[in-house]
């Protein structure tokens, strides 16, 4: 009779493992598709704010070449300098945009990476805890046919 129960605990210990394993890989799996969709969001936020910064950079130009015309400056020289200043100034805003989220979203995808690599993990570690149980039972009911057949 307690061998009976000892197996059937050490059964229902094999489906829990098995059971914890998969679920640990679902949410897993789960999350690291979190993480990747918003590592390709992050690259989208990237690329806008470097499109924002270029529309301020033409406007921030068109300005200054309303305010040299209006003064009666002609646009060149010194206004042509200050034009390339500006527009130097906003390309590297908008190179350092896309480069902010192109790291971010590397940073995600590591994560996204690791934690399929964690819910892996976890599946094996249930498979494996689950057939130690199953071996247990196995070992407990051999041993009590040979304590029988003695």
């Amino acid at each position: 009779m307690s061998t009976a129960l000892a197996v059937a605990a050490s059964v229902v210990s094999a489906v829990g493992s098995f059971s914890q394993g998969v679920s640990n890989k679902r949410f897993a799996d789960r999350q690291s598709a979190r993480l990747l969709s918003d590592a390709a969001e992050s690259r989208k936020l990237g690329a806008l704010d470097a499109e924002l910064i270029a529309q301020d950079s033409r406007r921030e130009q068109g300005a200054a070449i309303a305010a040299a015309g209006g003064s009666g400056f002609a646009v060149d020289g010194t206004v042509n300098d200050a034009l390339g200043s500006i527009a130097t100034s906003f390309a590297l805003d908008g190179q350092r945009a896309r480069y902010e989220a192109g790291r971010r979203a590397a940073a995600l995808k590591t994560e996204a990476w690791e934690t399929r690599i964690r819910g892996r993990q976890s599946l094996l570690k249930g498979t494996l805890d689950g057939t130690g149980s199953l071996l247990s039972a196995g070992a407990q009911i051999a041993a009590a046919g040979q304590r029988g057949g003695a």
